[in-house]
């Protein structure tokens, strides 16, 4: 069964610095896989005044009823906290998503 996780293991956000990825898949029936996703980006950018700490995780269940064709229906976070003088503020980006993937 082909792999269901998104590329950069989320939002389509670009994974920059060191990170721990981890991953789970579980095949409930012959065709159904159930997925799980973690990204915990581990070289925090930062400066003086300011640092960002960055996470993602996604998890999905994906139908391949033929070799070439694959349905993934998931649910994507990418959380961003940010520390800028002394006050934080975060940055949440969710999305749920129902891809399609036939490969001819």
């Amino acid at each position: 069964m082909r792999d269901a996780f998104p590329p950069s293991g989320g939002l389509g956000q670009p994974i920059v610095g060191d990170f721990v990825r981890a991953s789970a898949k579980v095949r409930l029936v012959n065709d159904v896989l159930f997925d799980a996703g973690l990204v915990w980006i581990l070289s925090d950018t930062s400066s003086n005044d300011f640092t960002v700490h960055t996470l993602k995780w996604n998890v999905g269940i994906s139908y391949a009823p033929k070799p070439w064709l694959m349905a993934r229906l998931g649910y994507d976070m990418f959380d961003q906290r940010e520390d800028i003088l002394g006050t934080s503020a975060d940055r949440l980006a969710k999305k749920v998503s129902l891809r399609m993937t036939a490969t001819f």
